[in-house]
């Protein structure tokens, strides 16, 4: 019998776009509908999950767990996470996050400490639910955020760009949600009801295995 699950809980999030298999059209088509109209993205036909912690290199190194890690066919690689509360440098936390994960894919060609390392990298995207106001973001739904040149404002690179999505910015009610992007945030988003904790969002699913 299908159960109620919260998406703004870890392993609700994880059950709603995480789930190998069962997620992966839920995933493709709100990352689609995310990045709609922004330029050069290409839209996704195909997606595949990767294990999303991240080794060490060192000993001394802090490890990252990435909430879903994941790669289209063209090549890129998304980096979902879903964060309830507001964190001290949240937005370094992105950038350290997307950076890794550029920095992983420099593997050195021989496999040896003498060889060059490749850096042919392919492009990585930060997709960051926030049910908060990032510090020092306008106070508006979504933010993008891309490698850019300061006097046309014209994006000079794709390798590295994010997504920012203020939950509390979203202000619609169910008939005033037109987009497909509007709908997806109407039923994510954390919102009060008679019958459930305030702050809960909810998708009818199966619970985890």
């Amino acid at each position: 019998m299908g159960k109620y699950v919260d998406p703004f809980t870890d392993v609700g999030f994880k059950i709603v776009f995480g789930k190998e298999n069962s997620s992966n059209e839920i995933l493709r088509e709100f990352l689609n509908d995310l990045f709609e109209g922004e330029e050069d993205f290409e839209r996704i036909r195909t997606l595949r999950y990767l294990n999303n912690e991240r080794s060490r290199e060192r000993l001394d190194d802090r490890s990252v767990i990435y909430d879903i890690l994941c790669e289209t066919e063209s090549g890129h690689r998304f980096i979902v996470e879903m964060q309830r509360q507001a964190k001290p440098n949240f937005f370094g936390r992105a950038v350290y996050y997307v950076s890794r994960a550029v920095y992983e894919q420099g593997l050195r060609r021989g496999g040896s400490q003498n060889d060059d390392w490749d850096y042919n990298v392919i492009p990585v995207v930060g997709v960051f639910f926030c049910d908060f106001y990032v510090k020092g973001f306008p106070h508006r739904l979504l933010q993008h955020i891309r490698l850019c040149d300061t006097q046309t404002g014209k994006p000079v690179s794709d390798l590295m760009r994010y997504a920012f999505i203020q939950l509390p910015a979203f202000k619609k009610g169910q008939d005033e949600c037109h987009t497909e992007f509007d709908k997806w945030i109407y039923t994510l988003r954390p919102h009060p009801t008679k019958n459930v904790n305030a702050g809960a969002a909810y998708f009818r699913g199966n619970s985890a295995s």
